[in-house]
């Protein structure tokens, strides 16, 4: 027995390999320089579920990329469009500036006042891609919207033909059929590009394979110094019986339960649409936003339009009953007259039943005289 145990010792002392440097993991970059493009449109202010905006969940993928993401030695930057802001100039990827950055991206916006000339600003970044050598892989991520200013398409192909070494990727976040098939098209301008949706991008695992896709090639593994092993003593080995193999019940394979599909609403709120004390007459300031309002309207064809009508608590509540519906009114016939459906839109008023803000104020008093809208 203990010339056996010296043999085994022996064998695994001298089989250990002997070798000066760990194992290194090399990954290979797809590109030179990776340049984030962040939709800060109004769109992306609105809900992308109940309890999530849409920019909200732009942020949350970058975080996950940005935390999966090894330290590769190419250039980044980071940047905004609709409106376009630089946020990281392009420069050697520092995984904590690149969160701090991020985190800089403001959530709090409003929905009006921001329309999307998409086309316009992708090709805001020709300036930076001019002064880039090797190639360049622009990842934009947004819904798709474009309701202002040059076609995405022809400002697409113009870049790729100036900078063949140019390739762009897009996430697509809450994208409804036309945004998407916009997206879609987008990719088919080149072969290199493909186009995602944010909700494929949840898992940790689903977020390694985009990066694998994207930014690197397969992991590689080198070692410094060949392992040299010696030659171990000859001796004959004991004899040991075998042990009866133990058959074990292949486990019962429960079925998989599919999740119940959950409607979700979309919500616009506006705000910035108040009306003067006893009125229900739109103000002249609040004629460009609604005007906008029914742009982005346009782009959901298939969503019911809920109009609702508040007031403040002066006033008998039976005439505030009367006097929100009139506001909510006024704002579907000018919507109907920007081109709406008159079959989608739905009138409601609530009165001074749902207040938003202080009553004991004037101010709030004022902002409570309001209409909401909201898509289903």
């Amino acid at each position: 027995m203990r010339k056996f145990l010296l043999y085994l010792f022996l064998n695994i002392i001298l089989l250990i390999p002997v070798q000066t440097r760990a194992n290194d993991v090399v990954y290979t970059p797809k590109a030179d320089n990776f340049i984030f493009l962040v939709d800060h449109s109004g769109s992306m202010a609105m809900h992308l579920t109940e309890e999530t905006l849409k920019i909200h969940k732009a942020k949350e993928v970058l975080t996950k990329i940005n935390e999966l993401l090894p330290p590769l030695k190419v250039q980044m930057g980071l940047y905004t469009i609709t409106p376009f802001e630089e946020y990281l100039s392009i420069a050697p990827y520092d995984k904590t500036k690149f969160k701090d950055n991020i985190d800089d991206i403001s959530e709090r916006f409003s929905v009006f006042g921001r329309l999307t000339p998409l086309g316009n600003d992708l090709k805001k970044i020709e300036p930076i891609l001019s002064k880039l050598k090797g190639k360049t892989k622009v990842i934009v991520i947004t819904d798709g919207g474009q309701n202002k200013g040059l076609s995405p398409i022809d400002s697409l192909k113009e870049i790729y033909e100036k900078y063949p070494n140019v390739c762009f990727y897009f996430i697509g976040v809450g994208s409804n059929p036309k945004q998407t098939k916009l997206l879609t098209k987008l990719t088919e301008l080149k072969e290199c590009s493909f186009f995602i949706e944010a909700k494929d991008l949840s898992s940790q695992q689903e977020v390694t394979s985009y990066l694998e896709k994207v930014f690197y090639g397969e992991k590689t593994t080198e070692i410094t110094k060949k392992a040299t092993k010696s030659k171990p003593i000859p001796i004959q080995k004991p004899i040991v019986k075998p042990k009866p193999k133990v058959v074990k019940p292949k486990p019962s394979i429960k079925p998989k339960t599919v999740a119940p599909i959950v409607k979700v609403e979309q919500s616009i709120l506006l705000r910035s649409i108040n009306f003067d004390f006893n009125s229900a007459k739109i103000k002249k300031e609040a004629l460009p936003i609604l005007k906008e309002v029914a742009v982005i309207l346009k782009q959901y064809p298939n969503k019911k339009i809920i109009i609702a009508g508040h007031t403040c608590s002066l006033g008998p509540a039976k005439y505030n009953l009367k006097l929100s519906k009139k506001r909510a009114q006024s704002v579907a016939k000018f919507l109907i007259a920007q081109g709406i459906k008159k079959t989608r839109i739905k009138t409601i008023g609530y009165g001074e039943s749902k207040p938003k803000f202080s009553n004991a104020t004037k101010k709030g008093r004022s902002l409570n005289r309001r209409v909401e809208i909201t898509l289903k």
